[in-house]
């Protein structure tokens, strides 16, 4: 299945309007990933992280800078960095040599 469309199935769109906002985060995401990983071209197992990551930034659009947020008797906690699950998943492809790794 094409990523616009497995995208658009995550977040729950199906507006044919939002596709160029939708490749903005598609291709955010691999740049992110692509300099994390010291990597050039994405590898097809980091296919649904690449997605994940995708659906973080378009989630955070709007909120980028705020870490909580109250309205009355709910209160909402947002992430500021980058989930922990995807980084791990991402550390798995890390390229570059200049770091050491402790496990």
């Amino acid at each position: 299945m094409d990523k616009i469309k497995t995208l658009k199935i995550l977040l729950d769109q199906d507006d044919v309007s939002s596709d160029e906002l939708l490749n903005l985060y598609l291709s955010s995401a691999e740049s992110f990933i692509k300099n994390y990983c010291d990597i050039e071209s994405l590898p097809s197992e980091l296919d649904l992280v690449h997605l994940h990551i995708a659906v973080f930034q378009y989630r955070q659009n709007g909120y980028e800078a705020l870490t909580a947020e109250k309205i009355g008797n709910i209160s909402q906690t947002f992430k500021a960095s980058m989930p922990d699950h995807i980084i791990d998943e991402l550390d798995k492809f890390i390229r570059n040599t200049k770091y050491v790794k402790f496990i």
